[in-house]
């Protein structure tokens, strides 16, 4: 009974962990899992204030963490290609608390995946130093942030010239 339960859980968790199965794509499954998670976080950002979204996500985010830790024992790597729920968190870091329109979303995209792949300090060194499931995560959350100050900067630097 606790075997079957246990491997159910598994499979909820490969489920998230490789965003709805986007992560199982054949080429850049990074860049794939992040547009996978366009769609779903758009529409949460249409249906609830940020405030509203920040606790769940903090929550998620936390319970990511040992998502991905789980998969990863299945996947025998500490941070397997297919895991790309960091990615669906990461990119709502970028677009949180932004205009909710195609060109921040766009924007966002691009500069999340720049900072993802080029990890500039400190996301390269979470990546290094941290694993499994904090490791993961924490890096593409960093991203994140990086890409969301940088639309920010940008929008004011529009305003004001």
């Amino acid at each position: 009974m606790i075997q079957i339960k246990y491997d159910f859980l598994q499979k909820i968790h490969t489920l998230l962990a490789t965003g709805f199965y986007s992560g199982y794509s054949k080429y850049c499954p990074g860049t794939v899992g992040t547009l996978a998670s366009i769609p779903i976080i758009f529409s949460l950002n249409i249906l609830f204030s940020p405030r509203a979204l920040l606790l769940p996500f903090l929550l998620f985010t936390l319970y990511s963490f040992f998502i991905c830790w789980d998969v990863s024992k299945i996947f025998k790597s500490d941070d397997p290609r297919e895991i790309v729920i960091d990615e669906w968190l990461g990119f709502f870091v970028t677009v949180y608390y932004l205009p909710i329109n195609f060109t921040v979303y766009l924007l966002g995209f691009i500069l999340f995946r720049i900072f993802d792949i080029i990890k500039p300090f400190p996301i390269n060194y979470i990546d290094r130093n941290i694993k499994y499931g904090v490791g993961v995560v924490l890096d593409d959350i960093v991203a994140g942030i990086f890409a969301n100050v940088s639309i920010r900067l940008l929008i004011f630097a529009y305003t004001i010239f």
